[in-house]
Parts: C-alpha cells; sequence; structure tokens
C-alpha cells in the first residue's frame, strides 16, 4: 500500500475485488471496468495472479495479485479487512461478497447464475461442481456482508430476491463494451448466405450437443447450413472431438473457429448471416448483444434471460434438436410439411392398404 497523506485519507478508495476472475465473461467485462476508470478517482485492486491484464497509473493506489488457492482466497479476504477505511467502496466484483463485514460500503456485482438458481450440475466435472457448490454455500452464508446486489438483467434481480428475500437492496445495471451502432459494421455485400455463428465456451449449459444434433437433422432433411463455433479446444476437448465425429458422420458444415480474437470475431459477426444461441441458462447473454449491434438476427430460445436483452427473429426449445431444426428452417424461408389430421375411417383404409401391399 502507497502511504496516504491527509487530502488522499479524504477521498475514499474504490476497492475492486477480483481475485476470481480471469477468463470467461468475467474478464470481459472487468477489461472494460479497467479501461474506464476514472482518473479523478483512487483505487485499489486486489485480482486473480492469472489475470491477463493489470491496471496502472497514478490513479491505482495498490494492486495485490492473489494465488487461485483457498489459501489465497482468505489471504485476500484478510487483506481487504485490515486495508478498507470507512469511506471507502468495496464492489466485489467476482460474485462473491465478503468473508466480514465491511467498514465501508460494499457492493456484489452477481453475475453468475448457476450460485442462486438450484440448476443441475451433473454435466459439469467434479472439480467445476465441487468450485460452484462451495461458492453456493459462500453466497448464501455471508451474503448479509454487503449492503446491496448489482445484477444485469430483471431475471437476475428475480432470482436474487428469490433467494436472499424480498427486503435485499438490488440494482439492476448492465454494461458491456463500446460497440458498434446497430447495422454500422455490417455490409449485405459482406453477408455471406446461410452462415449460423454460436459464439460461446463448451460448458453443459451452452447446450452444443442439442444445437449439433439439430444440424444432423437438417442434414437428414438434406439441408446443409453452414455452423461456426468458438470452443477452445484445450479446454473442452471431449467436445470438440464428439463435434468432429458427428461432422465427419453426418457430413456437416461445421467450422469451430477456437477461442478467437476480438477483431477475427467482429469480422466474423460482420459477414455471418445469423447468430444462433442455444443455451438453456445466462445470467446476460453478452453475444446477444454483440450480435444485435452488428444487426444480426438470432434465433435463441424463448426463455426470459433471451427476452430481457433482445427480440429474437426466430425462437425454439431448446431442448428438442428437432425445435431448434426448425427454427432453422424457418428462418432460411423453408417450409415444413404438416401431416394432415384424417378420420378413423381414413386410417383403417390405410391400414387394409398396408396389409395387401406389404
Amino acid at each position: 500500500m502507497k502511504k496516504s497523506n491527509s487530502k488522499e485519507f479524504s477521498q475514499p478508495t474504490i476497492w475492486v475485488h477480483a481475485p476470481n476472475v480471469h477468463q470467461g465473461g468475467g474478464l470481459t467485462l472487468l477489461r472494460e471496468l479497467l479501461a474506464a476508470l476514472n482518473i479523478n478517482d483512487r483505487y485499489s485492486f486486489v485480482l486473480d495472479g492469472r489475470l491477463p491484464v493489470k491496471p496502472k497509473g497514478e490513479h491505482v493506489v495498490s494492486v495485490k495479485l492473489v494465488s487461485p488457492t483457498l489459501l489465497g482466497r482468505l489471504d485476500a479476504e484478510f487483506y481487504i479487512r485490515k486495508h478498507l477505511r470507512s469511506n471507502d467502496l468495496l464492489l466485489c466484483f467476482g460474485n462473491l461478497p465478503p468473508l466480514f463485514r465491511s467498514v465501508g460500503k460494499s457492493s456484489v456485482y452477481l453475475q453468475n447464475r448457476h450460485l442462486i438458481e438450484q440448476s443441475s450440475l451433473s454435466k459439469f466435472n467434479f472439480k467445476a461442481r465441487l468450485r460452484i457448490r462451495l461458492e453456493r454455500f459462500w453466497l448464501r452464508f455471508f451474503y448479509r456482508n454487503v449492503d446491496k446486489f448489482i445484477v444485469q438483467t430483471q431475471t437476475m434481480e428475480y432470482l436474487t430476491r428469490k433467494q436472499f428475500g424480498p427486503d435485499v437492496k438490488i440494482t439492476i445495471f448492465p454494461f458491456m463494451a463500446n460497440l458498434p451502432k446497430l447495422n454500422s459494421q455490417r455490409s449485405l455485400g459482406n453477408l455471406k448466405k446461410n452462415i449460423f455463428l454460436f459464439v460461446s465456451s463448451g460448458e453443459p449449459h451452452k447446450n452444443h450437443q442439442r444445437l449439433i444434433e439439430a444440424w444432423t437433422q437438417l442434414a437428414i432433411d438434406g439441408i446443409f447450413p453452414k455452423l461456426c463455433l468458438t470452443i477452445n479446444p484445450e479446454n473442452f476437448p471431449n467436445l470438440v472431438e464428439w463435434v468432429a465425429s458427428q461432422k465427419a458422420q453426418y457430413n456437416l458444415d461445421i467450422e469451430n473457429l477456437g477461442s478467437i480474437e476480438t477483431d477475427s470475431l467482429a469480422k466474423t459477426y460482420r459477414t455471418a448471416q445469423a447468430l444462433i444461441f442455444p443455451s438453456k441458462f445466462e445470467s446476460f447473454g453478452l453475444p446477444l448483444l454483440e450480435a444485435q449491434s452488428y444487426g444480426l438476427p438470432i434465433l435463441a430460445p424463448e426463455l426470459d434471460y433471451v427476452r430481457d436483452v433482445i427480440e429474437p427473429a426466430q425462437t425454439f426449445d431448446p431442448k428438442s434438436a428437432l425445435s431448434i431444426a426448425r427454427a432453422v428452417k424457418r428462418f432460411l424461408g423453408i417450409e415444413s410439411s404438416v401431416i394432415p389430421v384424417r378420420n378413423a375411417a381414413d386410417f383403417l383404409e390405410h391400414l387394409k392398404k398396408s396389409f395387401y401391399e406389404g
């Protein structure tokens, strides 16, 4: 910690406590937060040691890097308790409240829906299941240590209030990167027909299996749209291998772009025909807003988290591969034939004909 003179002491310090944020959507939002720091304010940070970006500048009072271990997390908690002053502001940016009640004003930016809803963890590996269960316990046991929660959507507000009661203080304040104005980066001349993009990591709730099954059903019907994925092969090798096997077996037009860089992703947004987003479970759904900013039509589940942020072009049941496939057909203007309902006499006539015709 830098020494503070009396003038500095009178100015509150904004503490950003994010010892468990180093990847995914949390990292994206933390990057934006760091890029938006006001030079007239004072900041202190407690961050994950694996974080690829570090805050710098005269307005940054201190930065403590924490090892990704239980002892590291405990050390971070005691560090906050020791150095936080009564006029400071504490932002817990990693979904979890502090172990100790803050002497200053404090809030939790709650972004992980798994922590406040009893979603199934059966498809997660053992380490992920254990971590989520421990974090659920931490949140429920220590949530009274903060003054309020900040969430991104009405759905998250509803779930948080359902979990902690009607009196808990909640503010809805989503934020994201500054994106291009609607359609400003999208040209019909660059548009590549029948390319669907799914921007997502490979966690089970992202629902890649049903999406690929839908693409299999389309192939059976003689329809072969291209699907672009963004699965990191190092983090999700089994999923990438399974997708490759389905692609080979059914001759599917699928390309995995991997962990795509921001510039390349922007180019893909500009040229794809639509975003398809089959995730069953989101607290925010950042790719939905990204796609909307580039003017992409969006095919998404008929779920609350979707309509919290956008109006989809087509909706479907995320549990049904057939429903997803039908939504793609509707979007492409391909009519799905509906089998007509007949009467009992017609059924008996059909039965006789099938008997005699074998």
